[in-house]
């Protein structure tokens, strides 16, 4: 729970997992491993909903910092800023699924899209998106090289899912960190008093049903009972199941062999239901092996706490090796503020991928977590991209201009510090000379300075200036992005259409 007194800065990852309660602890899971590779705070937006209506304290007695138990006065705005945005991708997430076509989903999308880019541009929040290209193609992160995106004070997640490590390989490597996680989590007094000792060599056995259907389609009763009766008349069974039936079935079969727990409730939709669905949970975690449903989450989670061997019930087995495509609970794909940033960044002169902070956006008034955060747009032109010779202040008359055309080319090339070298009045620079001179260096700095271009694209491909030099770079809109074609003037275009029927009739164009 978290303390009256005022949140320090050391960066925070606020997750806020969703559906059922395996899901939601995959989510929680995953967010407390990326907070201990980023070497920051874990904040947990648990909410009690229909699938799982039971909050995190009536299960757990491990303490997290909730939302719930934020002060405001004390919250620090990059973390209020986070919480704004993961409501507002709620209020989409919810339209999206009532009125996919409606102009509040629209409106409240916009509104979404911008204030993540408010937000990123100030360094104050970002919201992951587990299921974009980006992130699965991330590997494990670690505090000193982090890609742009996560320089932020407060990363943020909306999860059903392991979303953390991105990569399916690497979620297996670090299965054992994941497990340490799981098993620091402790049940409350209440339901450890519950618990009790499965025997030595017991088989946990999930068959989920209820509203399930690929869980029941792929995973039927009858597949079940084949399958456990190939380990034999000695090997007992422990059972969980969101069926009565099935249960009472599976006793009348096995008999004494077959071990249950005592149930109050079915219902997801409140608390006991999501306790009694808990220590079923626990229960099963202590087998030797996990036998489970097809796609269901609770089961898989059985076999991660003790990283027990995981077999899945299923009547067309696929190969677990290949890749599986990205889910997502919507339709609804949120702009990634990173691009606009590069954006602006090659349009403000600035350039495309340029070392330094991310550019802050000026103070706008209309986002209370913007004013509390003291972003100022009054210090100098240079946190917007603009060099210093640009003057706006004063305008010049059309003389000025035109005198100054050409002049710019050669203005601060040689720098004051240039005029103190020791040498002969002429003699500037040596070419047969293997060191160079500081004029030499001047005119090098000159050309290769931040008045330069640093990002182009051609035939299709994109280039910027890595190390001093221009090299092919990945493409940032993609590497299927196509420039809006440039048109001519159309006095141009009549021209050219004059010269083209001339030829056609034989004339001369001169």
């Amino acid at each position: 729970m978290m303390p009256d007194e005022e949140l320090q800065e050391p960066g925070w990852v606020l997750v806020q997992p969703h559906w059922g309660l395996c899901n939601r602890l995959r989510a929680v899971t995953a967010g407390r491993m990326l907070a201990n590779h980023l070497g920051r705070e874990f904040v947990l937006d648990w909410q009690p909903l229909p699938d799982c209506n039971c909050r995190w304290r009536e299960l757990f007695a491990t303490e997290l910092i909730e939302v719930d138990d934020l002060h405001e006065a004390a919250s620090h705005p990059s973390l209020v800023a986070g919480i704004e945005l993961l409501r507002l991708w709620d209020e989409v997430t919810i339209l999206a699924k009532q009125r996919p076509e409606s102009e509040e989903l629209r409106r409240t999308l916009r509104s979404f899209n911008s204030f993540h880019k408010e937000c990123f541009r100030a360094g104050l929040a970002y919201v992951i998106d587990p299921a974009s290209d980006k992130w699965r193609a991330c590997k494990p992160f670690n505090n000193q090289h982090l890609p742009k995106f996560l320089q932020v004070d407060c990363v943020c997640v909306r999860a059903f899912n392991p979303f953390y490590p991105p990569r399916e390989e690497d979620r297996v490597a670090l299965a054992e960190e994941r497990a340490d996680l799981l098993n620091q989590l402790q049940p409350i007094l209440e339901l450890q008093s519950r618990l009790w000792q499965l025997p030595e060599g017991v088989v946990s056995v999930h068959i989920r049903r209820s509203d399930h259907q690929k869980a029941i389609a792929r995973s039927p009763e009858e597949l079940f009972l084949r399958t456990m009766e190939s380990y034999g008349e000695d090997v007992m069974f422990f059972l969980a199941t969101d069926d009565p039936n099935v249960e009472e079935r599976m006793k009348s079969y096995f008999g004494p062999r077959l071990l249950t727990s005592s149930k109050r409730t079915l219902n997801r939709n409140c608390a006991a239901g999501i306790q009694d669905a808990l220590i079923d949970l626990l229960l099963l975690s202590q087998g030797a092996e996990v036998l489970g449903s097809f796609k269901s989450s609770f089961s898989a989670m059985a076999s991660h706490f003790r990283m027990v061997p995981f077999h899945v019930v299923d009547i067309s087995p696929v190969d677990r090796k290949a890749p599986t495509a990205a889910f997502r609970e919507v339709a609804v794909i949120p702009d990634d503020p990173e691009d606009f940033v590069i954006k602006d960044a090659e349009h403000s002169g600035a350039g495309w991928q340029v070392s330094g902070d991310v550019p802050r956006a000026p103070m706008r008034g209309v986002r209370r977590v913007m004013a509390e955060a003291e972003i100022s747009d009054s210090d100098s032109d240079k946190e917007e991209g603009f060099p210093d010779y640009y003057n706006d202040e004063e305008q010049e008359s059309d003389d000025e201009k035109q005198g100054k055309r050409f002049s710019l080319q050669f203005e601060r090339v040689v720098p004051d510090s240039a005029y103190s070298v020791s040498a002969e009045d002429g003699v500037l620079m040596d070419p047969t000379s293997p060191e160079r001179t500081e004029i030499e260096e001047a005119f090098a700095e000159r050309w290769w300075s931040d008045l330069r271009r640093r990002f182009f694209r051609h035939n299709h491909r994109a280039y910027a200036i890595v190390d001093g030099q221009w090299q092919r770079v990945p493409d940032p809109k993609g590497p299927h992005y196509k420039p809006r074609k440039r048109y001519r003037p159309r006095a141009h275009q009549r021209e050219a259409l004059l010269k083209r029927k001339m030829r056609a009739s034989g004339q001369s164009t001169g």
